[in-house]
């Protein structure tokens, strides 16, 4: 099994998990942050079903007792807001809130493991192209895939930028970074964070995906109404997808993926049934 032998020290940490009734996938984003390369679910289901036959965990047709929920805790007691948690509680919901930061920000690890498979062609010993690889070895879709490289190489180009002038960008959400990869230049995002930053220490602001979004409207109107609004020809497209083709021939692969995504925003969305 791929990263069995890292997983194997992960063990005891996956039974728990597994107990407080996280999915498979949920375990593999929180491992992936951990070790800092892609664990996958298949991964995981696998340590979960040597976990069955040691009989750690229940079977399949048995549920999960999960810990988080204890029966002495909610037996007689009427929880409402406002109540002070004990202090096994807020362990509890520490524990938890570790787990969730750890899945929103794995998404870093994921996207940079993604790109060095597909630059140092690591895939080729079982697979001819990256893209089969993900899909079948990684469970990850190939527009997933480079969506995650995009928005981790986004996030790792601003922090690299901010690091220069004495700043440091915290651990944003894949959403913030989507958000903020609209805009094309490392500097103008830059700027818009710095915006961001002093309009949440005054505390007129949370940081939201849709706090984000507002902000890169707010400095840059012209080029998110564009994108956004833009009805194109099929001339257009041709003329885009023209564009990528020659970039991909000048081994500009980075560039040829900007140049997609930036056309994708820009095709109308289908109308929801």
């Amino acid at each position: 099994m791929p990263g069995g032998h890292k997983l194997d020290g992960k063990f005891d940490e996956i039974v728990d998990l597994k107990r407080r009734g996280l999915t498979d996938v949920a375990i593999a984003n929180y491992c992936s942050g951990v070790l800092g390369e892609v664990v996958t679910d298949r991964a995981i289901n696998y340590q979960v079903k040597k976990a069955r036959k040691m009989g750690l965990l229940p079977s399949n047709n048995k549920a999960i007792e999960s810990p988080l929920i204890e029966e002495e805790d909610v037996a007689s007691t009427k929880l409402v807001m406002g109540d002070s948690l004990t202090a096994r509680e807020q362990s509890k919901l520490q524990k938890c809130l570790q787990v969730i930061a750890y899945g929103f920000s794995a998404y870093v690890e994921m996207g940079q493991a993604l790109a060095t498979i597909r630059d140092e062609k690591l895939y080729r010993e079982s697979h001819e192209t990256f893209e089969e690889f993900v899909e079948d070895v990684v469970n990850v879709a190939r527009s997933r895939a480079y969506q995650l490289m995009n928005r981790a190489e986004v996030f790792v180009e601003m922090s690299n930028f901010l690091d220069k002038s004495g700043n440091t960008l915290p651990r944003l959400k894949e959403a913030h970074v989507a958000e903020l990869a609209r805009i094309e230049n490392v500097e103008d995002r830059a700027k818009v964070w710095n915006s961001l930053e002093q309009s949440q220490q005054s505390g007129n602001m949370r940081l939201t995906a849709k706090a984000v979004r507002a902000e890169v409207e707010k400095h840059f109107p012209s080029e998110h109404k564009e994108r956004n609004t833009a009805r194109l020809t099929l001339r257009d497209v041709a003329a885009n997808v023209k564009a990528v083709v020659a970039l991909l021939r000048a081994n500009e692969p980075k560039k040829a993926l900007s140049k997609l995504e930036a056309l994708a925003e820009a095709l109308p969305r289908p109308k929801k049934a």
